[in-house]
């Protein structure tokens, strides 16, 4: 039985890129005062410890000759909504969630091996009207509801690319916010010893108790060796149920639990993934389920490549986690 988690799977299109000039000129400056540009505002934001920023990842399915979604686009919205109805789990205890919406680029189309997209051109796409939302957002969240709280920063696939460039463009520069930073979650995309030695501000996790710093990985298949579309050269990843970067192997039977569909429905599954760092290779292997079961034809992501399930795979040793990390940040 596939276990089917409530990630947008995205056929693969193809088409030609269009310029990037031409089609941002559609597309204005978003005014995060509306409420309709957020997918969640917490109604009493001081019923809990911290703040959430959180970025869904890719729910955009392209079926245009743009490139770059709609702020309005309803598959996108409804993505959004599902996934976060999803994953909100893991702030229950601590957090207020702010989730804004921001324009997604097509992430299965510049991702894609076969199309052989230069650096450049996925750049252009990843970091430019995205990028200039995903800022306003946060630049609207700190002066009109952060109110000098710590905070969280959440980010899956799409969204934890976004998350990184607030840590290497607010947070490594500004001291004050650092400050209030509990912890970044940088899910499903890279975070590399570059990316530290530039940013020298910036520090990733050692340990399940240590505060403003990074926690970030990707999870592959044990034998898995080939591309993957999330994996930069010289990453770093942490064992997400032990916590440190060391290559100890942490089974299934230490893990606290996966959530996942079945049948249309959440429901927690007891020791069903494993976990050891690869530092080589910059990622996390599981080797306690089977890869069939984790894999459409559909998708972008190879045969053993777990991207679209990082966070379901180990989603109660996270919740877990970030309580234990807003528990230290007061201590």
């Amino acid at each position: 039985m596939k276990y089917l988690l409530l990630l947008l799977i995205f056929t693969i299109s193809c088409k030609n890129l269009i310029d990037k000039e031409q089609e941002e000129e559609k597309y204005s400056v978003l005014d995060y005062s509306h409420e309709n540009n957020w997918l969640h505002i917490p109604e009493n934001a001081q019923e809990n410890e911290v703040d959430v920023f959180y970025l869904y990842p890719t729910t955009w399915i392209n079926n245009s000759e743009n490139m770059i979604s709609d702020i309005n686009n309803e598959s996108m919205r409804k993505g959004a909504s599902n996934i976060l109805s999803f994953q909100k789990e893991l702030f229950f205890e601590v957090g207020s969630i702010y989730a804004p919406f921001y324009r997604q680029s097509d992430f299965n189309y510049l991702l894609n091996e076969k199309n052989n997209i230069s650096d450049d051109e996925k750049n252009k796409y990843f970091y430019g009207i995205q990028k200039e939302d995903v800022f306003n957002a946060f630049e609207y969240y700190l002066k009109n509801y952060n109110k000098q709280r710590p905070f969280i920063l959440f980010g899956d696939s799409q969204g934890a690319m976004l998350i990184k460039e607030i840590l290497k463009e607010y947070i490594n520069t500004n001291s004050n916010i650092q400050r209030r930073m509990v912890a970044a979650y940088i899910i499903g995309y890279s975070v590399t010893e570059d990316d530290l030695n530039t940013y020298t501000n910036l520090r990733f996790a050692r340990s399940e108790y240590d505060t403003g710093v990074i926690i970030s990985y990707n999870t592959e298949s044990a034998n898995y060796s080939g591309y993957n579309p999330t994996l930069l050269s010289n990453s770093i990843s942490i064992n997400p149920i032990t916590w440190v970067i060391d290559e100890f192997t942490a089974s299934s039977n230490l893990s606290l639990g996966a959530k996942m569909i079945i049948d249309g429905e959440a429901k927690k599954i007891n020791t069903l993934a494993s976990a050891k760092v690869n530092k080589e290779r910059g990622v996390v292997k599981c080797n306690s389920i089977d890869e069939n079961d984790f894999y459409s034809p559909n998708s972008i992501y190879p045969k053993g490549v777990y991207t679209p399930y990082n966070v379901a795979l180990y989603f109660y040793d996270l919740k877990e986690n970030i309580r234990k990390r807003v528990s230290a940040f007061w201590k």
